[in-house]
């Protein structure tokens, strides 16, 4: 396990101190939920649109999001509800990064005519904003 704790960064804030590092993923937990959530809305609202190729960007993201919480479920906060450290090292958290610049990267690939209607969806919204 010292080996272990070494490559997790995590590890070290749930050696020293469990209250702090369960608060955390609670904390991250529910901060993440609402993220997801935030996709789902954002997949309503295209769905009123003829914009595909943003939809099924929007609807990848949330899958690819659904995938890496999952894992983190998996290895990061069972083991903690547990007492154990993280089944992860620094290595995973780059590849979340990674992922998440993808998704993010990804908004940006629009075709100008899918903004256009995506920008009309959004101001019944009342959102003002440019995509």
């Amino acid at each position: 396990t010292t080996a272990r704790a070494e490559r997790e960064p995590m590890a070290s804030l749930q050696a020293s101190n469990e209250a702090d590092y369960i608060i955390l993923q609670f904390l991250k937990c529910v901060s993440y939920a609402v993220y997801l959530f935030l996709q789902l809305f954002h997949i309503a609202i295209l769905s009123g649109t003829k914009a595909e190729t943003m939809k099924t960007v929007a609807i990848g993201n949330f899958f690819l999001s659904v995938c890496i919480g999952f894992h983190y479920f998996i290895k990061v906060w069972s083991p903690a509800m547990h007492g154990h450290p993280p089944a992860t090292s620094q290595i995973t958290y780059i590849l979340y990064t990674m992922m998440f610049g993808t998704m993010a990267y990804s908004s940006y690939l629009r075709d100008p005519q899918e903004r256009a209607q995506a920008a009309s969806v959004s101001t019944m919204f009342g959102v003002d904003k440019q995509f």
